[in-house]
């Protein structure tokens, strides 16, 4: 390990060759004593000290104080003034270049020795903290408390704030609103910057540090973000750390949007799977489907009391339970394979706020469209039965018009049908025995006819059977699918109002 070098400026020559054989003698490399009549920062910066002892009066018109101030700021090496005057004013003008110490004369090794390795500790550590106050990545402006202007001055600015805010050390001095209007505020709006501003003034006045986010603004769009984090680091000093954080703004408002995308698709599905369950509701009738469909969808806006839904189709129309007037804003078609069954309308009964899809948001609206598209099924459906049922009713008539009694057992084995002729066999009304197990029936032949209605379901093979006044016939029932259904029973040589069945 090399020795400390440590440079006497001193120009009385017996003090200064006692001080170099002192500090000899305690492990000090002392180079020789310089000329102090062309005593200069030159000098100095040719021996390469690690620290220099420098009287503060020089005598013939050189001044040390000047001298210490050009070695720290151009050669940061550090400077104790050796001085036997220590009036308040002396020190006070050496105090403003920032010496590392100070030792009066006649000076005992002990304090000598202590003030070296104090002043050497002290430097070392200023090092490490400018450089990584010069490497840091985030900016960081250091402001000073001044009385006079009563506002805070620059006092550092490190390179990192100088490329953030195209701003360096021709600010330093300046105030901190002219700093802040040149570098970053020109594109703000409102009181961004003056909220900075006077959170480093609670900093300075009360101790505590405060977080602070900045957001640049211009012609209502955002530019840009900064954080900033202000303490205080001395009696009449804040320090400002800061960074642009707009790059991770903007990432976390891409995983904001993924995450509602990521939730709305939740919900719409889960609000489509209840309107499915709705509309296989099968023991409702299909209008009485479409209108909870039309409630739910009153449901689904911010603002449901106002809203309505109207579903029509061909002759008939469903609306929404607490229907009432209202602004109509939109209307979508029921379609179903290119044909238009009906229309879909809803709306708010008075005027809202209009964005570019209207009062409704792009949510919502996607929802509706695709309940819309549940309703058309609905109401094909519902056609479907119609043309089924207007077929039935021609059917009945047929077999109301047989004279031989007849019935239709389904593939349960329950009875579905029965037309007049077998009403008067039975001396019962269609409706008390529809739904009655064939077995069940008040006939002679009821218990055979069960086991045989069971065999033709199960085969499909049509079957008769004997009875004493003749023969009845079981004919399975089946689909265009070739699907049994049930069974279609009838008596050809049992005539009407006979009870010999």
């Amino acid at each position: 390990m090399s020795q400390t070098k440590v440079m006497i400026v001193e120009d009385e020559f017996i003090i200064a060759m006692d001080l170099k054989m002192r500090l000899e003698k305690m492990g000090y490399d002392v180079p020789d004593l310089p000329d102090i009549s062309s005593i200069s920062f030159e000098t100095i910066a040719a021996e390469e000290p690690d620290i220099v002892l420098m009287d503060i009066r020089l005598g013939d018109g050189i001044d040390g104080i000047s001298l210490a101030g050009d070695v720290y700021r151009k050669l940061d090496i550090p400077v104790v003034f050796t001085t036997a005057h220590s009036d308040s004013i002396t020190l006070d003008r050496a105090g403003k270049t920032n010496p590392y110490g100070y030792l009066i004369k006649p000076m005992k090794d002990q304090e000598v020795k202590a003030s070296i390795t104090m002043a050497l500790h002290k430097h070392h550590t200023e090092s490490q903290l400018r450089k990584l106050f010069a490497n840091i990545p985030n900016g960081v402006i250091v402001v000073r408390r001044d009385d006079d202007l009563r506002d805070f001055v620059i006092d550092a600015v490190n390179p990192a704030a100088s490329d953030l805010d195209s701003a360096g050390e021709e600010m330093i001095g300046r105030t901190l609103a002219s700093y802040l209007m040149r570098s970053v505020c020109y594109d703000l709006e409102g009181d961004g910057c003056f909220g900075l501003i006077e959170t480093v003034f609670k900093v300075w006045k009360y101790g505590e540090s405060i977080p602070y986010t900045l957001t640049a603004i211009r012609d209502n769009s955002i530019l840009g973000w900064r954080e900033y984090f202000v303490y205080k680091s001395s009696k009449n000093e804040v320090t400002v750390v800061f960074r642009d954080v707009t790059e991770q703004k903007r990432l976390e408002e891409a995983l904001r949007l993924r995450t509602s995308d990521m939730m709305y698709s939740i919900d719409h599905l889960s609000a489509l799977r209840s309107c499915l369950e709705v509309s296989m509701e099968s023991r409702l009738p299909i209008p009485k489907r479409i209108s909870y469909l039309a409630d739910f969808m009153t449901q689904a806006v911010q603002e449901p009391e106002d809203m309505s839904v109207r579903v029509s189709w061909e002759n008939n129309e469903v609306r929404s339970s607490r229907f009432h007037g209202m602004e109509w804003t939109f209307s979508r078609p029921v379609l179903l394979g290119g044909e238009k069954l009906g229309t879909v309308e809803w709306g708010y009964s008075g005027e809202k706020d209009r964005l570019f899809e209207g009062p409704f948001s792009r949510e919502e609206v996607d929802l509706f469209e695709s309940i819309v598209q549940i309703i058309s099924h609905l109401i094909d459906d519902d056609r479907g039965n119609a043309l089924w049922q207007d077929r039935l009713r021609i059917y009945v008539s047929l077999l109301n018009g047989i004279k031989k009694p007849l019935l239709f057992i389904n593939k349960e084995g329950d009875v579905d049908f029965i037309n007049v002729a077998m009403e008067k066999v039975l001396d019962m009304a269609s409706e008390e025995v529809k739904s009655l197990p064939v077995d069940m029936l008040p006939l002679s032949c009821a218990l055979d006819l069960g086991k045989t209605c069971a065999r033709v379901i199960g085969s499909g093979v049509a079957e008769s059977i004997a009875l004493p006044e003749g023969d009845g016939e079981v004919r399975p029932a089946l689909n265009d699918e070739g699907e049994v259904l049930g069974v279609l029973i009838f008596f050809p040589h049992q005539e009407a109002g006979s009870d010999e069945l």
